[in-house]
């Protein structure tokens, strides 16, 4: 299953054709995903939400180059998916929650590219995106440390990114409960 999250990463094996969505179409590459998680067995979408949870929080060696395409593809099967992750709400929690990493994202500065690999952990994009994923989950132990966040960080773009998310995600959630 980690050799597949690396080839839809890489647009490789079943995931080749990852590489014809260009432009604005390659918002749509994620789908590719999508049936490959729903062709799964319920057993085998558990397994897979649970590395792919893993991999998004550096805990597996072989996705840590890929962190940050690894938290993207985790909010996006959250999105659609929320009820197999659970079980990894926690842990993403304990992630969000830790004050090392609170101290170190208050100080987090605007980098202006993207980090690759465990840097990205540094990086106030991490918070951010873990953050909106425990927001879809629904997880009630992250105001706490977003409201530490939007108050302390030293980043303007990190508190300005972090009210806008919410206001996206509120608004999100509003109009798939009015569907």
């Amino acid at each position: 299953m980690i050799n597949e999250i690396i080839d839809f990463i890489e647009g490789q094996g079943r995931f080749s054709e990852r590489e014809e969505y260009v432009g604005m179409s390659a918002s749509l590459s994620g789908e590719l995903f999508d049936f490959y998680f729903e062709s799964l067995d319920s057993s085998a979408q558990k397994k897979m939400a649970h590395i792919v949870t893993e991999g998004a929080l550096g805990n597996c060696k072989e996705l840590a180059p890929y962190l940050a395409m690894t938290s993207s593809l985790l909010m996006r099967l959250c999105r659609r998916y929320g009820q197999y992750f659970r079980y990894e709400r926690e842990a993403l929690e304990k992630e969000f929650n830790d004050s090392e990493n609170r101290t170190r994202w208050v100080k987090a500065e605007d980098i202006g590219h993207a980090l690759t690999d465990l840097a990205y952990k540094n990086d106030w994009h991490y918070p951010l995106k873990l953050w909106g994923i425990l927001y879809i989950l629904r997880s009630d132990a992250t105001d706490d440390t977003y409201n530490h966040l939007i108050r302390n960080s030293q980043s303007q773009r990190f508190r300005e990114s972090l009210a806008r998310s919410r206001e996206t995600l509120e608004k999100m959630t509003m109009n798939d409960e009015s569907d």
